[in-house]
């Protein structure tokens, strides 16, 4: 027993602080291993450190271990010094412990009124009023005695020169870390495998919804046929498995926002101990939950589609879908990781990112042209990554598709298809789409690190 709470003392520990501060750290514990974790804590403090902590009715063999002891009551100190003096003082108060009781127990008896002095008499500690009446002058009798000992003296004169020492900041502005940032990296990824291994609704969770869906999808779509003078009906089967796929890519990875949510306060609390740089939390969560529950799903999806719905057999066609299917995945999921650093609540920050997607699409061209637009509108459309991924793939997929129509007819290519009359694709500069995909997701990473870099521990 007490793993737990020797964990969270390691942790604490990480940083070699010279203070050491713990809130009440055997509660839950029995005897033995609270006198187990004290006993570490006193080794601690025998070796220079300073360790302050919260403690109620310790036993006497924990109680003995202290060296100095603060006893207070509703917000007043009753004694702050040594803890073989307590038992000492209180008897020159008045108060006289009985053989082989624990001190603890018989101070805490004095601060609720339970102790009587030398020569008090009974009080019946059944009736509320007289409990509250008694235990008020036991207070005061006992603030009184403090602030008149020699201690309360020595302490003030101590605080005193204190507080005109020099200050420190209590900012971790200049922290020493005990390992380098690559070794960060390594311990933080180490630890996001072991949470996706050990969480399966996120890895292997994702990948079969995306098989799933993906056959679906497939067989929605399943061999689209080229043999037809129908333009129409070839045009929009091919545009709406793409349309079906960008969305899919988009709206897929929502989950994305959960990525710091659910740690968001660990984070925190270990950042402002001084555990790691945020850059190196940050790369460790990009590293391990992009690439196998974001970019893996999306190469499953997209290749399990192309296959079934017959688009071009192509090798390089299918490279260049796939490709352009993970940097449509990655926008998506930056600006996830984004939000998601903005938000403590899932509710609205999924609210905010769908609110972003619809825009996203609704500006792309996927509905309505962009040339069909309002001409002091157009401009809005370049800000839509789904605009880029969307004429990438469109263009992929048409250029050099033939269709066999009917002997006699004069069929138009996939060429023609993307010209004005029919999607009206802005053809050419694939890179410099394939560029502004990538400066968005590293604009959405960037401000996300921003954001999360500026949380602080209330």
């Amino acid at each position: 027993g007490g793993e737990r709470k020797r964990v969270n003392i390691g942790m604490e520990l990480i940083t070699q602080p010279t203070i050491l501060f713990l809130d009440e750290p055997t509660t839950g514990l029995d005897s033995s291993t609270s006198l187990s974790v004290l006993s570490l804590l006193k080794r601690l403090a025998q070796g220079g450190r300073t360790i302050v902590l919260s403690i109620h009715q310790p036993r006497f063999r924990i109680f003995e271990m202290f060296d100095s002891v603060t006893v207070m009551s509703d917000g007043h100190i009753i004694y702050h010094g040594p803890s073989d003096n307590c038992v000492p003082y209180f008897n020159n108060v008045g108060y006289e412990c009985a053989a082989f009781n624990n001190p603890a127990d018989f101070i805490l008896d004095v601060v609720t009124g339970e102790e009587r002095m030398r020569g008090e008499a009974d009080v019946d500690t059944a009736d509320a009023e007289e409990r509250r009446k008694k235990m008020a002058e036991v207070l005061t009798r006992l603030t009184t005695a403090y602030n008149s000992s020699s201690m309360a003296q020595e302490a003030e004169r101590h605080f005193a020169s204190e507080e005109s020492g020099p200050q420190q900041s209590s900012e971790h502005e200049n922290l020493n870390f005990g390992a380098g940032w690559l070794r960060q990296v390594s311990v933080c990824s180490g630890r996001a495998i072991k949470n996706v291994v050990r969480n399966p609704a996120t890895s292997i969770g994702q990948i079969a919804v995306n098989v799933v869906v993906g056959v679906i999808v497939g067989c929605i779509y399943f061999r689209l046929d080229n043999n037809t003078d129908d333009y129409q009906r070839a045009l929009r089967d091919r545009t709406g498995c793409i349309f079906f796929c960008i969305i899919n890519f988009m709206f897929g990875n929502l989950g994305g926002i959960e990525m710091f949510l659910q740690e968001r306060l660990i984070f925190m609390h270990e950042k402002a101990s001084g555990y790691y740089h945020t850059s190196s939390y940050y790369v460790s969560k990009l590293l391990c939950d992009m690439i196998p529950v974001r970019v893996i799903p999306t190469v499953i999806f997209a290749t399990t589609v192309y296959f079934m719905a017959g688009l071009q057999r192509d090798a390089e066609k299918y490279f260049v879908f796939v490709g352009v299917s993970v940097l449509q995945a990655m926008v998506a999921c930056s600006v996830c990781f984004f939000f998601s650093a903005c938000f403590s609540v899932f509710a609205v920050a999924n609210l905010l990112v769908s609110m972003f997607y619809v825009m996203t699409m609704i500006f792309s061209g996927l509905l309505v042209s962009v040339n069909k637009w309002p001409a002091g509108t157009r401009w809005i459309g370049h800000l839509s990554f789904c605009k880029y991924s969307y004429e990438l793939l469109v263009e992929n997929e048409f250029e050099g598709l033939e269709f066999k129509c009917p002997p006699g007819d004069d069929c138009a290519d996939g060429e023609e298809l993307l010209g004005p009359d029919y999607l009206d694709i802005e053809r050419g500069e694939g890179w410099l789409k394939v560029m502004a995909l990538l400066i968005m997701t590293a604009f959405f990473l960037v401000l996300g690190y921003f954001q999360l870099n500026s949380l602080r521990r209330k």
